[in-house]
């Protein structure tokens, strides 16, 4: 009897597996690409997307959002986030490779970031998309393949018209970009990261740690990824998942200053640091009180160097950690030097490029860092390379935990040698 029973039931299935079969190849190759056309022109209308396009065979360039009204009647409506619109150019559904959407008529809104120049002959970003295949839809969001680059670009619906949208956008990124240290949590684990990085500052960067056997025994590895992202009216876009799972939107809550995933193991941190020497003009006075004894005798050794150099001048107490202001505006940030001529009273200033990265630790601490420039030395610095010694002794010894003395006046005091700090002093002028 069991026996009757699992072949009837084997025959049953058999039967249904074959009436599926039947609904699918019942139907003609053209009929079943007519039926895809079909879903995605009715996915399109009367409805308003983002299209986060991705540039760049490996999105190197970041994301940026495209903001498409298509209609009926093969119109479509584009405007781009930095401002262009171009309202009804034609698009068109054909058949190529599956159900492709094509932008058959110039419009700038789109078309910009590929435009060449007499400057640029590919166009900003080289390679980029105007033609995407469609691949499927899950909830608010198409997902198509861009034809020239083979990227993964997805159309997320919205409600907002374009000018609320790239509003909110602007926003967004406004809050962000004006914090200048953060952490990256995804769990519990804070990772090694570099956020907003690349020509566009649209790239995070991250380093996973994994345990892995060698020669029996259990050795740490990192391995770096890179996530291109885009910023939209609520947060952030990722192009691929974080690495280990399946988030790749992050929404900003602007009371907790973080960026998080709508179930809160992905994290970023954000944190307004007390000064950014990358933006601010910051004076070190080389004297008994403003800096320590090791600060004071490299500073003492460039001086003595300054006076019998091919050049001799006398090198004023006085030193620039940031960014330099001038009467045009701020300068390149970098450490400066002055010097007055033995001579006369005339004043040179010379300057070694420079960055200077914040960092943050779980408790709040704030660190700045100071990495000279290795191609581009700064202005003069090919007269006064005497002076190299000093930027050196300063970048060898950061990070530096920054101190709050009051409003306008840090301490920095490096993290490798206690006895190496000196204070700046913001300049008001």
């Amino acid at each position: 009897m069991k026996k009757i029973i699992i072949l009837a039931f084997a025959m049953f299935a058999v039967m249904s597996c074959a009436e599926d079969d039947a609904k699918i190849f019942n139907k003609t190759a053209e009929e079943r690409l007519l039926e895809n056309k079909k879903e995605f022109f009715n996915s399109l209308v009367n409805e308003n997307w983002v299209i986060d396009l991705f540039p760049g065979a490996t999105e190197e360039y970041g994301g940026f959002a495209i903001f498409a009204d298509f209609s009926e009647n093969y119109k479509v409506n584009l405007v781009n986030e930095i401002g262009m619109q171009a309202d009804g150019t034609g698009y068109d559904i054909i058949s190529r490779e599956g159900s492709l959407l094509t932008f058959n008529e110039y419009n700038k809104a789109i078309h910009v970031f590929s435009q060449p120049s007499s400057k640029e002959s590919e166009g900003p970003f080289k390679t980029v998309d105007y033609e995407f295949i469609y691949v499927k839809s899950e909830g608010d969001i198409l997902y198509t393949k861009g034809v020239k680059t083979s990227n993964s670009i997805r159309f997320v619906k919205t409600d907002l018209a374009p000018e609320v949208y790239f509003n909110k956008q602007k926003e967004v990124q406004k809050f962000i970009q004006e914090r200048v240290a953060f952490q990256f949590l995804v769990g519990e684990k804070q990772l090694d990261f570099n956020f907003g990085i690349g020509d566009f500052g649209r790239i995070l960067a991250y380093n996973v740690v994994s345990t892995v056997k060698k020669e029996g025994k259990d050795v740490e590895e990192k391995e770096l990824f890179k996530n291109a992202f885009v910023y939209t009216d609520k947060g952030i876009r990722f192009y691929e998942n974080i690495k280990g799972t399946e988030v790749f939107e992050l929404i900003l809550d602007v009371e907790n200053n973080v960026l998080k995933s709508e179930d809160g193991k992905v994290q970023i941190k954000l944190f307004k640091a007390p000064v950014d020497l990358n933006k601010e003009d910051w004076r070190m006075f080389v004297d008994n009180t403003n800096v320590s004894v090791k600060v004071a005798e490299m500073f003492k050794s460039v001086a003595n160097a300054d006076l019998n150099s091919a050049y001799p001048g006398k090198l004023i107490p006085e030193m620039v950690i940031g960014t330099l202001t001038l009467k045009t505006g701020l300068d390149k940030p970098g450490v400066s030097f002055f010097s007055t001529e033995i001579k006369s009273t005339k004043t040179y200033r010379t300057e070694h490029l420079a960055s200077f990265p914040i960092d943050v630790d779980k408790d709040g601490n704030f660190y700045i860092g100071i990495v000279p420039s290795t191609d581009k030395l700064g202005m003069n610095w090919k007269w006064y390379k005497h002076l190299q010694p000093m930027v050196d002794f300063l970048a060898t010894n950061s990070f530096y935990k920054v101190e709050i003395l009051e409003e306008g006046k840090i301490k920095l005091v490096s993290q490798k040698d206690p006895d190496v700090w000196f204070i700046l002093a913001k300049n008001t002028k």
